[in-house]
């Protein structure tokens, strides 16, 4: 890990929106010991739709390093007793991954 590393994960263990969470992966097993950034007031227009659809949905955002790669869709992340299943990555810089779900 780098020096950027190590503060994004002082940073983000600090963050006072961060709730402790377990990462399910489609095969291996769970990821436990890290936070991630629960934003519920994203509006959703799911891509193959010719009419406007939206949904409701969540944005999460974690540390790359802490979950070890992108979230892909149809794993999920549990917080608070909650499970949210992944539909899409919206971004990943290499060191923070935001991903919508549900």
């Amino acid at each position: 890990m780098t020096i950027f590393d190590d503060g994004a994960v002082d940073l983000w263990d600090t963050w006072p929106e961060a709730v402790a969470a377990t990462f399910t992966p489609l095969s291996g097993p769970e990821v436990t010991g890290f936070k991630i950034v629960i934003d519920s007031s994203l509006k959703y227009l799911p891509e193959g739709f010719d009419a406007q659809t939206w949904g409701n949905n969540v944005t999460i955002e974690y540390l790359v390093a802490q979950v070890g790669r992108e979230a892909k869709q149809g794993e999920k992340f549990t917080a608070g007793g909650v499970t949210y299943t992944v539909v899409d990555v919206m971004e990943n810089d290499g060191r923070f991954c935001k991903v919508i779900a549900r």
